[in-house]
C-alpha cells in the first residue's frame, strides 16, 4: 500500500507549512489525485488521518479530488477524457499526449493561526 508513503510525505509538507506560518494547527487539507496515478483517494485519506495523530494536522478534514485524465492533441487542443486507456484524441483519433493524471499533490491547506483563519495554497 503505497498510499502510506504518500501520506507520510504529505504530512511532512503540511507540517512544514504550519510551522512556517506559526499555525496552531491545520483545519483542512485538499489533495489532487490523478485517476491514473495508481493512488486510491479513500485509502490515502485514511492513511493521512492515521499518520497525522499527534501532529498539527490531527483532526484536520481531508478532501481528495480525483482528477480525470486529460489529453492534449496538436490538432484539437486540450480535451478532458474520462477512463482513457490509450493516449488517443477522442475527437479526431490522432495520438495525443497524456497530461495531468499521474500526479498526487497538495491543492490547499487551511491553517489555524492567531489571526482567526489563514489559507496557504501550494
Amino acid at each position: 500500500m503505497h498510499e502510506l508513503s504518500f501520506a507520510e510525505q504529505i504530512l511532512k509538507c503540511v507540517d512544514q507549512e504550519a510551522r512556517r506560518h506559526c499555525a496552531r494547527g491545520v483545519s483542512r487539507v485538499r489533495l489532487r489525485v490523478g485517476r491514473l496515478s495508481g493512488v486510491n483517494g479513500a485509502n490515502l485519506a485514511f492513511c493521512l488521518k492515521a499518520v497525522a495523530e499527534g501532529s498539527a494536522m490531527e483532526g484536520a478534514e481531508v478532501e481528495v479530488d480525483e482528477v480525470a485524465p486529460e489529453l492534449v492533441c496538436s490538432d484539437c487542443g486540450r480535451q478532458p477524457v474520462g477512463g482513457v486507456v490509450e493516449p488517443v484524441c477522442p475527437t479526431c483519433g490522432k495520438e495525443a499526449e497524456l497530461l495531468l493524471n499521474a500526479e498526487v499533490y497538495i491543492e490547499e491547506v487551511e491553517l489555524d493561526v492567531e489571526d482567526d483563519h489563514a489559507e496557504a495554497k501550494s
